[in-house]
């Protein structure tokens, strides 16, 4: 594999695809894998929903509440997560640690997939910067 596309300064990546060398892994396999490894992290994890395809999964990190969503890319034997919170730019500004709070989440996902071989080529975006082309600005860890 070649190295990736610089991904430019630090940005707050959230949305991570990986590719699978085993071909019975499924989404609510995922699901449930995220949701075991990151209450073993010691977040509190309601259970995996099926919502015709994806699957969601809430998260709580402290107070705070984040959402992903977990789906297998059209075509392909790569899934998407994607993590969002509800936070407002003025809670931000206020001093709301959901910035810290989805760092230590997304520290999580990676290494619950980093942990389980057969779960290959993970690449992290910034939100909205995956569009699906080659030269996609991507990092191999959520932190660059």
């Amino acid at each position: 594999m070649s190295a990736p596309p610089p991904s430019g300064d630090e940005v707050a990546r959230s949305e991570v695809t990986f590719a699978t060398i085993d071909p019975d892994l499924d989404t609510p396999a995922v699901a449930v894998h995220l949701a075991a490894a990151l209450t073993d992290a010691g977040f509190r994890c309601d259970a995996p929903r099926d919502i015709g395809g994806p699957v969601s999964l809430r998260v709580r990190a402290g107070r705070r509440g984040f959402s992903l969503l977990i789906g297998q890319l059209p075509g392909e034997r790569r899934w998407l997560v994607s993590t969002s919170s509800g936070v407002m730019p003025m809670m931000r500004l206020l001093g709301d640690r959901a910035d810290d709070q989805r760092r230590e989440l997304v520290t999580a996902i990676h290494e619950a997939l980093a942990a389980r071989p057969e779960l290959v080529d993970i690449r992290w975006f910034a939100p909205g910067a995956r569009r699906g082309a080659d030269d996609d600005p991507w990092a191999a860890t959520p932190s660059g």
